[in-house]
């Protein structure tokens, strides 16, 4: 579809490409109508004239833009000069929205290690989780049978196959 709409016309038909992309495309797995609306926003920000431009910069801090013309060093020394992880201002979001995450994310880990972390006494003050587990071995000790004895058991018990 690139190919035939770029060689249709000697200008490049951006609304067409942006339709047929976003709403025929990806369009056909997208359900939600407000997602629809974000890969379309995403779209205008990724395909667009100014894109084409040296210069032109997908974020404002100037970290992400399209590398120039040049051989495969110059694409990889780009890539490996990206950041490991992307801050937000890459999906268009302000810096809060890293902090608001990093929040929600300290607040799981905390929840997640007071969950896990062991009582110390039930809640009507009978035993901890450890002394319920030696109890239980314990019984489980007692119904054991005693262990045999090559020397004075039946020598008929202990025949190894060979």
């Amino acid at each position: 579809m690139l190919k035939l709409f770029l060689d249709a016309t000697d200008e490049i038909p951006w609304d067409a490409l942006l339709f047929v992309t976003g709403h025929i495309n990806y369009g056909g797995r997208v359900t939600d109508d407000q997602d629809r609306r974000c890969l379309i926003t995403v779209l205008e920000k990724f395909c667009s004239a100014p894109c084409l431009s040296d210069t032109y910069k997908y974020t404002p801090s100037g970290i992400y833009y399209a590398p120039p013309d040049g051989k495969i060093d110059v694409y990889r020394d780009y890539i490996e000069q990206l950041p490991m992880v992307d801050g937000p201002e890459i999906f268009g979001l302000h810096e809060n929205a890293n902090i608001n995450y990093n929040i929600i994310e300290s607040n799981r880990v905390v929840e997640t290690v007071l969950g896990i972390q062991p009582r110390l006494q039930t809640v009507a003050g009978g035993l901890t989780p450890d002394e319920i587990v030696l109890e239980k071995s314990k019984e489980f000790l007692d119904k054991l049978p005693e262990e045999l004895d090559q020397k004075t058991g039946l020598k008929e018990l202990f025949i190894q196959d060979a």
